[in-house]
């Protein structure tokens, strides 16, 4: 059993549900070779895909240790009411938009829509990080020259034709 797996699998399991106790039993259950013999007689793909993903990457495996730790640190301080020094924030921040900076979704003039809920036809006029370090993007409604904030998210790209 992989001591790293098994570190990742129970962050990942804690999150998801929230119950510390419970995701060190069920994470330790998943690293156990037994535990699989056991289950490969049964249809366990959905049940692999929740909880492990084979086919990760070694970046997207990088990136959720990444995610997980960050939360982890994010939730400790907060429970603890540790306060992170000024230049520990301002790495963070420093490193966080370099990471954003070559990944946002969208650049200025992009085409755009919100495809859930109401319309909003746009043109990307602007890309910005908050204070938090999150990706907002501002979309110009095509008709009626609108402005308005956007999570990265709420919008989808289209391939604007004349």
């Amino acid at each position: 059993m992989s001591k790293i797996k098994l570190i990742i699998d129970f962050f990942r399991l804690w999150i998801h549900w929230g119950d510390k106790k419970e995701a060190w039993q069920d994470a330790k259950m998943i690293n156990d070779i037994g535990f699989q013999e056991e289950m490969k007689e049964f249809d366990t793909d959905s049940f692999e895909e929740t909880f492990i993903n084979k086919h990760m990457s070694k970046e997207e495996a990088k990136d959720e240790l990444i995610k997980v730790l960050y939360s982890q640190v994010m939730d400790i301080t907060m429970m603890s009411k540790i306060e992170l020094g000024d230049d520990v924030i301002e790495e963070i921040k420093r490193l966080k938009g370099i990471i954003n900076q070559n990944e946002t979704k969208f650049k200025v003039g992009d085409k755009a829509h919100k495809p859930k809920g109401y319309k909003f036809p746009c043109t990307i006029v602007g890309v910005f990080e908050t204070i938090n370090g999150d990706i907002r993007v501002v979309g110009e409604m095509d008709e009626y020259g609108l402005l308005h904030i956007f999570n990265e998210e709420q919008l989808e790209k289209y391939e604007h034709t004349r």
